[in-house]
């Protein structure tokens, strides 16, 4: 049968379901029945701890006395375990001598009754604690009211009495105390009181400080400025404030050195810089020729100068021609002696047509030339006719070539007459502009004297004196 099993009771098998302690099921597994397994069934040290349950094992479980010390894992115990006068003190008590601390008591637990006699010292009281209500009235204690903001003071009797705070201090109802204004002085203040911490800033004025007593050490680096300074007190010398040598060009003012500063013969060529000397700084006739290095001096050193050169007849280059036609007169040179000049004369007996000749003149250029004078007019003649008319007596500049050979165009060169009969007109003008004037190389004019008979014997002369070249030269 389902469930059963077959057992031999000695005489023959039978077939049985399993009842009592365990049943059995039809693929042979025994499952015991409940509170079948006890006491004697459970050999002794058979149950290990993983045999038992979580919370399996109960107060009914543990036999009196079951647990002891080894058995209580440390800091469980709770206060809760604890049974109501469990933890007591003393000499049998479970409490260890000195080991309750202000943090065990609670709020209001300590009365007169815990403290013992004269175990309250000074060092017990929290005076910030205690008010008038935590006195008794005794006999020889003070009185519990006081005027508002009063203080108890001994008097001459001996005796605690009120008062009013005043003098240096004032003094709250709540026990702040204040200093009266200007209170302490410097009987108040102990010796090396006042430290930085205690001084405002700009506390500490100029009447303040002692004098003498503001020290090197006292000054901050680099603190003393020029403000600081007064006048006069930077000083040099043997007894100075000033650092031989300390003095550089960045530390002098603009002009602050002048002659009285530098000492003699203390300007050397290597304290010039370059173009240092100017004309206004030599002094007049101080350049000699001992100051003046050999070769030093070239033309671009020279200043211009006006000057002149005059060609006074007869001319070192010249030459006369005719230019072919009308040409019959007499050319001569001589000196006037009433004007100290020399000259050239161009005179004829023809009649009725202007006869001339040809002066030509060459002029080498000076080789100090730089131009022609910027004031006076470049070219200056002195000359005279024997009448003042043109019809019958002239002189003319027909022509300047320049070194170059270009031709130059003359103003004032031409129609030359006395403007008096016979009479010499001195430095007569004669200008231009441009051409080329190269040194050391000549320029060519030609003067042309032209002149006709009045009369078989009046020849009326024309007369050319000196001829004067105004220039500038280095």
């Amino acid at each position: 049968t389902a469930g059963n099993f077959a057992i031999y009771d000695g005489t023959e098998w039978k077939n049985l379901s399993a009842t009592g302690d365990a049943t059995i099921s039809a693929g042979g597994v025994v499952d015991l029945a409940a509170n079948s397994v006890t006491t004697a069934e459970i050999a002794v040290d058979t149950i290990l701890a993983a045999d038992i349950a979580a919370d399996a094992v109960t107060a009914s479980e543990l036999a009196d006395d079951a647990v002891d010390t080894d058995a209580i894992v440390d800091a469980n115990v709770t206060a809760a375990k604890l049974a109501a006068g469990a933890v007591s003190g003393g000499a049998a008590g479970v409490i260890t001598d000195g080991s309750i601390t202000a943090d065990d008591l609670a709020t209001d637990s300590v009365d007169s009754a815990e403290i013992a006699a004269d175990a309250v010292g000074d060092s017990e009281i929290d005076y910030s604690a205690v008010t008038l209500a935590d006195f008794t009235n005794d006999a020889g204690l003070l009185d519990n009211t006081l005027t508002d903001t009063n203080i108890f003071v001994g008097n001459g009797s001996n005796e605690a009495t009120g008062v009013a705070l005043s003098g240096d201090a004032t003094i709250t109802n709540t026990g702040v105390l204040s200093l009266a204004a200007d209170s302490v002085d410097s009987a108040e203040i102990a010796a090396n009181a006042v430290t930085a911490s205690e001084l405002a800033d700009d506390a500490v004025d100029t009447a303040a400080i002692l004098d003498d007593a503001v020290t090197t050490a006292k000054i901050a680096d680099a603190n003393v400025t020029a403000a600081k300074l007064a006048d006069g007190s930077v000083n040099g010398g043997a007894g100075g404030v000033i650092t031989d040598g300390s003095i550089t060009v960045a530390d002098l003012g603009t002009d602050s050195v002048d002659s009285d500063e530098i000492a003699a013969d203390a300007v050397t060529a290597s304290e010039l810089a370059d173009d240092a000397v100017d004309t206004a700084a030599i002094l007049d006739d101080a350049v000699t020729t001992d100051k003046i290095l050999d070769g030093t001096i070239t033309r671009d050193d020279v200043a211009e100068i006006e000057t002149f050169y005059t060609l006074a007849p007869e001319f070192s280059n010249f030459t006369l021609r005719a230019d072919g036609s009308d040409n019959s007169g007499t050319m001569i040179s001589d000196h006037d002696t009433s004007t100290d000049r020399n000259y050239y004369a161009w005179s004829t007996r023809k009649t009725g047509t202007l006869n001339d000749y040809d002066l030509v003149l060459q002029w080498m250029v000076p080789e100090n030339f730089v131009g022609f004078s910027d004031t006076n007019p470049e070219i200056e003649v002195d000359y005279k006719t024997d009448l003042t008319t043109l019809a019958d007596n002239r002189l003319d500049i027909i022509s300047l070539l320049d070194t170059a050979g270009s031709s130059v165009a003359l103003t004032g060169g031409t129609g030359l007459v006395s403007t008096v009969a016979d009479t010499w007109v001195d430095d007569a003008d004669v200008t231009f502009a441009g051409g080329t004037f190269t040194p050391g190389e000549y320029i060519t004019m030609t003067f042309r004297f032209a002149s006709k008979g009045t009369t078989r014997t009046n020849a009326n002369p024309v007369y050319l004196g000196p001829v004067k070249f105004n220039i500038k030269v280095k």
